[in-house]
Formats: C-alpha cells, sequence, structure tokens
C-alpha cells in the first residue's frame, strides 16, 4: 500500500518502468531503519546499564587498602593489514594494579582498577605513566559492594561520554531510512 502511493507519488504504474527502483528504496529504506535500531537500541542499553552500575557503586563503603604489585599486561589482538592481506600482530597495555583490603575484620585482595571497565592502551607508556601513582605500599581508597565485599574497585566511573555518539548514530540511520523515500531522484 505505502509503495504503491510512493509510486503515485512519483508518477509511476504498477509494473512499469522504475518500479524496480521504488521497490529497491522501499526495502533499503528498511534495512537502513533496522540497522539504525539495532544499533541505537543495543548501544543504548549496554551504556545505560554500565551508567546504573557506576551510580550504585558510588555509594559503595570505601576502605583504606595496600598496593601489593602493579605491573602492565600484555594482550596481542589480531588485525588484518588491508594493504597486504597479512595478518599483523598488535599489542594491547592494560595496567594490573594489586591490592589488599579488610573489611569488617576479613582480610580481600583485589585486582579490579576500573568498575566499568578495562581501560588499554596501544602503547605501554600510557599504562606504565598511570600505574606511576600506584607504587607498591602506597595506600588507595578501596570501594567494595556491601553485599559482596569481595567485589571492589579503585576507581568507580561511568562509561566515557563519547559511547553516546553510537545511539546518536543510530537513531540518525533511523531518521535517514525514513526520509529516504522523500530525497529519491525520480526515475527517467
Amino acid at each position: 500500500m505505502r509503495r504503491a502511493s510512493f509510486a503515485r507519488r512519483r508518477g509511476l504504474e504498477a509494473g512499469g518502468k522504475g518500479m524496480a527502483q521504488v521497490r529497491a528504496i522501499f526495502w533499503f529504506r528498511w534495512v537502513f531503519v533496522g540497522i539504525g535500531l539495532l544499533v541505537a537500541a543495543g548501544t543504548g542499553a549496554w551504556y545505560l546499564a554500565e551508567s546504573r552500575a557506576a551510580g550504585a557503586a558510588a555509594a559503595w563503603p570505601q576502605v583504606s587498602g595496600t598496593v601489593v604489585e602493579t605491573r602492565v599486561d600484555q594482550r596481542r589482538s589480531r588485525h588484518r593489514n588491508t594493504a597486504s592481506s597479512a595478518s599483523a600482530r598488535r599489542y594491547r597495555y592494560t595496567p594490573v594494579i594489586i591490592y589488599d583490603y579488610r573489611v569488617e575484620g576479613q582480610s580481600y585482595r583485589g585486582e579490579r582498577v576500573w568498575l566499568t571497565d578495562d581501560r588499554e592502551w596501544p602503547d605501554s607508556r600510557p599504562a606504565r605513566a598511570f600505574l606511576a601513582d600506584y607504587p607498591p605500599g602506597r595506600e588507595v581508597t578501596v570501594r567494595y559492594d556491601p553485599e559482596e565485599p569481595g567485589e571492589a574497585a579503585l576507581i568507580v566511573d561511568g562509561p566515557p561520554v563519547w559511547m553516546l555518539l553510537f545511539p546518536v548514530l543510530g537513531l540518525l540511520f533511523v531518521v535517514a531510512g525514513l526520509l529516504l523515500p522523500r530525497f529519491a531522484r525520480r526515475p527517467t
């Protein structure tokens, strides 16, 4: 029904010249809308969940802890070299801080630095620079889950604000898909 009205507005007859283009625009439109909805809903739900977790953890109790050990973990990631189609090995570097803390007389050992996500860099220098503020023996503030004191983190922050770009891009795809027929060229 909608395709027919779109075709009539464009001066096309059913089954006539240009109907293939109308069908293509119709389906392309819904592909855009579908991809946009998936991206917006998926990344928006992830961002909301991470923000809620950080908000709840901001109210967690704090105790003093002591840094036991620090290191930079190196993780391989595989990337495709587009120029030669050969696989190139690259590394990602994550700072690790191991710390001890006590809750109600019970000792715990934690490794979680960030509550929401571990930070990683393509170079080890930023990770080492981050660890310079946490030498072994330094006293740190530890936030812990009162229901599960073994769950703790040194830094409680939400997801980065730039991650909101993905739900916005998804919504732009939806709008573009809905407006696509308006900007389609009339077949000649």
